[in-house]
Formats: C-alpha cells, sequence, structure tokens
C-alpha cells in the first residue's frame, strides 16, 4: 500500500545515532502488555532459536493479546522449561516469555515463503489443543484476582514467590513504568484507586496491599475530547490560526527563532518538550512550526482549565487542547496522551507543569520521561527567552514584546533508557538551548 508516495510496509523501526535504520518487527505481531509497553517478538524468537534444544519458535501475544507467549519445537529430549528460562535471562523485564507451548511435529505451520502462520498458532493455542496433543499451561482463570497476583503477572514470577517485604522496585524488579501498569490494573481489576506518589520503588507489597485495602473506587475524570482532532475542527482551526492568531502573534512579539532546520524532514509523530515561558506561548510555538506538524498537533493543557465549560469547548476547538493532570490520578491523562501519539498526532506539553513567566526554569515533572521511553517516539526541545518584556504582560498590545525561541535536535531514546534517565534527559536538553 502506497502512503504519501511510500510503500507501507507494515514494519516498525528506528534509527540510530549513525542513521541507520533498524527493524523491531511487524506492528501486526506487536504484543502490547497490560502495562502499555510494546513487546516485538522478533526480538525474542531470535534469542530463542540459538538455544541448541530449541528448533523453531512462535512468540504471540494471548490472553487478549496482552501475554507473551512462546509456541517451541524441540529437539527430542529438549528441555523447554530450561530453554524459556534460560531466554528470559537474556530478555528485558517486559519482554520476557510468560508461558509456553510444547508444538508437536517437526515444525510449527508455515506459508510458502517459510513464514509462521502466527493467526493459527493462536487459533491452535487459545482453543487448547487437546486433540492434537499440544501441552498447554494450565489456566489460572477461576483463581481470584489479588494483589498478589497482580504484582506476580507484572514481575514475571509466581504468586508464591511474592512476599509481604519484597519491595516494587529492587525486591521485584518494577521500574516506574511497570508500577504505573500495576497501579492501573489494581484500579481495573480490584476497583481501588490509589494515587501514584503513594507508591514508590521502595514500596513493599505489604503496604501495597493495605493502600488497597483502604483505598476508594476510581475518582471521576472528567472525559478526554477528541472531537478537535476531527477534519472539520481542523478546517476551522487553521483558518482562525492564519487569519486572526498568527496575525495577532506578529503585532505583539517579535520572535528570532534559531534551529528551525531541526524541524525539517521531521516525519511521523513527534513530542515537542518546551518550557512554559510566557502566557501566550501557544501562539508563538505554533506560528514557528511547519505546517506538517502544525496540522496534527495536539496540546496538553493544565486539567484544572476545563472545569470551565466555555473553556472546555474552545480549548479543543481553537487549539486541539486536551487536559493534562499534574497530580493526583495521572494515569488517565498518560494513557489518553499515548493514545494520541498512537492515532498518529504529534504533542506539545510543558514538562514543568506550571507558567513562570520570564524563568526560571522549574524541574520537569517525572511524566514526561514516562511518556517518552513508552511512546517511542521523538523527541524535540524547545526553549522560549523574554529578551524584551511587552505590557501588558498577558498581550503586550501597548509595547511590543521580544522573544528568542531555540529548537534543539530531536532526541531518540534507547528502549533501555529509565523512565527517571529520561526526564533529566530532556530536562537537560532545553536547559541548554540558550
Amino acid at each position: 500500500m502506497l502512503e504519501d508516495g511510500w510503500y507501507k510496509t507494515g514494519d516498525i523501526g528506528s534509527f540510530d545515532a549513525d542513521g541507520y535504520l533498524h527493524l523491531s518487527g511487524r506492528k501486526k505481531d506487536m504484543i502490547v502488555l497490560a502495562t502499555g509497553q510494546n513487546v516485538f517478538p522478533d526480538d525474542i524468537e531470535r534469542i530463542l532459536d540459538t538455544h541448541p534444544d530449541v528448533t523453531g519458535s512462535a512468540v504471540v501475544g494471548l490472553s487478549g493479546g496482552t501475554q507473551v507467549h512462546a509456541a517451541l519445537v524441540m529437539r527430542e529430549g529438549g528441555d523447554a522449561d530450561a530453554a524459556v528460562r534460560w531466554t528470559n535471562a537474556q530478555l528485558g523485564e517486559h519482554q520476557r516469555i510468560q508461558g509456553f507451548t510444547v508444538w508437536p511435529g517437526e515444525d510449527l505451520p508455515r506459508t510458502h515463503t517459510l513464514k509462521v502462520k502466527k493467526h493459527e498458532v493462536i487459533k491452535v493455542l487459545e482453543s487448547g489443543a487437546e486433540a492434537s496433543g499440544v501441552v498447554v499451561p494450565e489456566r489460572n482463570a477461576k483463581a481470584p484476582v489479588t494483589v498478589e497476583s497482580i504484582v506476580a503477572e507484572l514481575a514475571g514470577i509466581s504468586v508464591a514467590d511474592v512476599l509481604p517485604h519484597l519491595t516494587l522496585g529492587e525486591g521485584l524488579g518494577l521500574d516506574s513504568l511497570s508500577r504505573v501498569g500495576l497501579l492501573s490494573l489494581m484500579e481495573e481489576q480490584l476497583r481501588a484507586y490509589v494515587d501514584d506518589s503513594a507508591v514508590t520503588a521502595e514500596t513493599t507489597v505489604e503496604e501495597l496491599r493495605v493502600l488497597v485495602a483502604n483505598a476508594a473506587g476510581s475518582p471521576v475524570q472528567f472525559g478526554f475530547p477528541g472531537w478537535g482532532r476531527r477534519m472539520w475542527a481542523r478546517g476551522f482551526r487553521g483558518f482562525v490560526q492564519r487569519t486572526i492568531v498568527f496575525p495577532f502573534m506578529s503585532w505583539v512579539y517579535s520572535v528570532d527563532i534559531t534551529g528551525q532546520r531541526n524541524l525539517t524532514g521531521v516525519k511521523g509523530p513527534v513530542m515537542l518538550a518546551s518550557n512554559h515561558h510566557l502566557h501566550l506561548d501557544n501562539g508563538v510555538l505554533l506560528k514557528a512550526l511547519p505546517g506538517h506538524i502544525r496540522g496534527r498537533l495536539a496540546i496538553a493543557a493544565s486539567s484544572h482549565m476545563f472545569k470551565n465549560r466555555l473553556r472546555s469547548w474552545l480549548i479543543p476547538l481553537l487549539g486541539n487542547g486536551f487536559p493534562f493532570a499534574k497530580e493526583g490520578p495521572v494515569r488517565p491523562s498518560l494513557e489518553n496522551l499515548g493514545r494520541i501519539l498512537d492515532d498518529g498526532w504529534s504533542v506539545l506539553i510543558y514538562p514543568e507543569g506550571e507558567l513562570t513567566v520570564g524563568g526560571p526554569m522549574k524541574p520537569f515533572k517525572a511524566g514526561i520521561g514516562l511518556v517518552a521511553t513508552q511512546a517511542r517516539v521523538p523527541v524535540i526541545p524547545m526553549r522560549l527567552q523574554v529578551t524584551r518584556y511587552g505590557f501588558p504582560s498577558y498581550a503586550p498590545m501597548l509595547r511590543r514584546g521580544r522573544v528568542e525561541l531555540r529548537i534543539g535536535e530531536p532526541i531518540v531514546f534507547d528502549p533501555d533508557v529509565t523512565t527517571e534517565e529520561a526526564a533529566v534527559r530532556i530536562e537537560r536538553a532545553v536547559a541548554e538551548l540558550v
């Protein structure tokens, strides 16, 4: 299929620092875990197939597509359990195989080009496969859902190994992204809302159990309007920007831009991270962006602004803004932001979480690192600096202001970068644009 003159293969990949393209696998085969993390079966199969006891493998998503499961063709006398443990030892935490099946016969079902027919593999595995003699791991569908069972699922261990004194971080190996997934699963499956700030790497299983026991149900959330991305809204917004917003911005601010070349050639969704320096910084940034980014851009706005009915309608209409919580129940905001990026829209976010007219720049919230590592899209750092204050400061119509906008090079994070490291790196990249 052709798209914008390019043949769309359905492969997912990324460019390294030297400009080389590395393919991760087919989008249709990608496994999306309950935590929102992506797992590419090819990465796991490459390791499995090097084990001396394994002659063929297919990694698929079971349990609604969220569980990493391996179908294995074994040499006679081979130990499948040992092969899986050997493979898991070489994988990242979220990539580990959670269940396996020994496939009968000498090979998996394949096409005439020798590709595994994974849809047939999944069909056999999910049917129970008693007739074909496939050994299917016992399912615990009737087992009660507990804090311990959810932790065990994310940590890739048995429930019996989830001991009360173990910490989520060092004890169980759950990073910040996994902890967000943990809280989401507890909210969904146990109907218990636990605030993100209450759970850290040092929280023990027992402390988590107490938090859940004392937790209330999910807090009431306002909806996340998606109509701002519809064609009619995009057309209206583009007209208003060209005829009203941009002429007004040229009147109130003189803008010096450096680094605009870093936006040329940018394809697909990106995350724009800027300091929050002006009352009208949205207008300055939008005017500076090339049309292909601006036309498919959503802006993260403070959730309290959506409590006003008029603003909750104007923000999506004029800026394609969406509510983003800075504290309390932030998980729905993060999940909504991820959906926007998945739909192919770029996002403008102010990681400081508050407006500081004229500076200084505040520390970035850790959520920026979480989104950057989970979404796997390039992050473009941007910095606004006031060089002459206008009057009045909110909209300097009486005395024109002057600002500098500096745009940095896109940052692409390796899969093994932690959310904390990503947040620090983005903050440093914005701070160094002076």
